[in-house]
């Protein structure tokens, strides 16, 4: 495997006067006529709960070490959801199981991953124990914290890290075979256990790489997972689109159920993939509604913290939400903004019954992407963005991201609130009553809330 308390800085002033103007569609290469939208459209609760991000607690010589710090930057962030895996406590100075308890407690809910090492169902090591002995450390935080365990995956990511089940494996097709074992034995495992057997199970990782083969598609053979499952990093410091696309990704098959469990950019420089801390921002809010118009169920993030200090032994992975210190770096602070403002405490903001909106579009960008989003009480959230290559991505040197003119309408007058998470959290724009909206959508997310004219505006 891979605070400051607000969100607000004067980003938003570079685009203020894009914002605030009304600007014509009529631009070479605009649609001539509104498209409606015929996309999917999700409850805001859902698409927040579907976050979820890598967390390492077994690791006990860096940042990770401090449960009450992670909770915190989990916190901060409005995310509940992590991917863990628990070790054998002990260890290599591996973590306690109540480490996990602590952050199960505090409303924290875990994916645990099993895999790794040389084992069977019923044997193994102290190091390396057997599936049923990885199962029980689960069954000890379920049991801890009822409700803190949401699901379970198979073994990551076979193509880098090779792993001996049952004397199968050791690589290609045979690291294949053992894989698929111990994910058939896991499945059973799990559905038979009174405690676990309701989970859902996530499958493995690595398949489809080097030397590696696809194998089957979990969506079409039963006993292995209800979710197929992958980790598409995005590469050369380009736009996440093309790189989480379900046929790109999912390459033993990609219509069923399916999450990622991890995915994210680094801002480490000396990493060939490496981004800056302000692309790590914009991408990674893409790259999460990518994903959501994509119907994929969860996404974690690569991950929640910088554990180690740059130039140290265990190096600097980059990919951290928080920095090595603990500050929010500006994708912290985005992820932060976006979700507080898509957040919705409703009692059913996951179950009520959609009310889709008659919206309609018109884009002078054919890359300009809308999802439509939904909040209780009648309030719905038009998700844009524009993914575009940004100034240190190496095919694109120097390129200077776009603005393009949107027009966005709707059959009755609705209260309106723009947001850019980058800026903050307050709106950069209001119209009241408003049937329609010319705006700007540059090269990062924009969030349109619309609102039943009775309704107060958010801010």
């Amino acid at each position: 495997m891979r605070l400051s308390e607000t969100g607000i800085s004067a980003h938003w002033l570079i685009w203020a006067p894009l914002l605030f103007g009304g600007l014509s569609c009529a631009a070479a290469g605009a649609s001539q006529e509104l498209t409606l939208y015929t996309g999917p459209v999700l409850r805001t609760a859902q698409f927040v709960a579907a976050e979820g991000v890598n967390t390492h607690i077994a690791y006990t010589d860096g940042g990770y070490a401090d449960v009450a710090e992670i909770v915190r930057e989990l916190k901060f962030l409005g995310i509940d959801r992590v991917r863990d895996a628990v070790n054998v406590p002990g260890v290599n100075g591996s973590a306690p199981l109540k480490s996990y308890w602590e952050a199960a407690r505090a409303g924290i809910k875990f994916d645990f991953l099993v895999g790794g090492g040389s084992f069977g169902r019923n044997s193994g090591s102290w190091t390396s124990p057997s599936l049923e002995d990885r199962l029980a450390s689960i069954r000890w935080v379920a049991r801890a914290e009822p409700g803190s365990v949401i699901a379970i995956e198979g073994p990551n990511e076979i193509n880098n890290e090779p792993m001996v089940y049952e004397g199968i494996g050791g690589s290609g097709s045979e690291q294949l075979r053992a894989a698929l074992a111990m994910q058939h034995d896991l499945y059973r495992s799990v559905r038979s256990d009174s405690l676990l057997g309701a989970l859902p199970i996530y499958y493995f990782t690595g398949y489809g790489a080097g030397a590696i083969p696809n194998g089957p598609d979990p969506s079409l053979t039963p006993g292995l997972s209800d979710f197929n499952n992958q980790h598409p990093y995005p590469r050369g410091g380009e736009p996440p689109a093309a790189w989480v696309a379900r046929r790109q990704v999912l390459t033993n098959g990609s219509g069923g159920p399916a999450v990622y469990t991890e995915t994210g950019y680094t801002t480490n420089r000396a990493n060939k993939h490496g981004v800056s801390p302000d692309v790590q921002a914009k991408y990674t809010l893409d790259l999460l509604l990518d994903t959501a118009k994509e119907g994929i169920s969860a996404t974690y993030l690569y991950e929640l913290m910088d554990a180690y200090k740059p130039g140290s032994r265990q190096g600097d992975a980059g990919y951290g939400l928080f920095d090595w210190q603990r500050n929010p770096k500006p994708v912290a602070l985005a992820l932060r903004n976006m979700n507080a403002i898509l957040h919705d405490t409703a009692a059913d903001a996951r179950t009520f019954a959609l009310a889709p909106l008659a919206l309609s579009f018109r884009a002078e960008s054919r890359s300009t992407q809308v999802l439509l989003l939904q909040r209780s009480g009648g309030v719905h959230v038009v998700a844009l963005w524009d993914e575009q290559p940004q100034r240190d991505d190496p095919k694109n040197p120097g390129k200077t991201p776009a603005s393009f003119a949107v027009e966005l309408a709707w059959p009755q007058p609705l209260d309106v609130a723009v947001y850019d998470p980058l800026a903050g959290g307050n709106a950069v724009r209001t119209e009241p009553a408003a049937r329609s909206l010319h705006i700007a959508v540059a090269d990062h997310p924009l969030l349109v809330v619309l609102s039943p004219p009775s309704a107060t505006i958010a801010q």
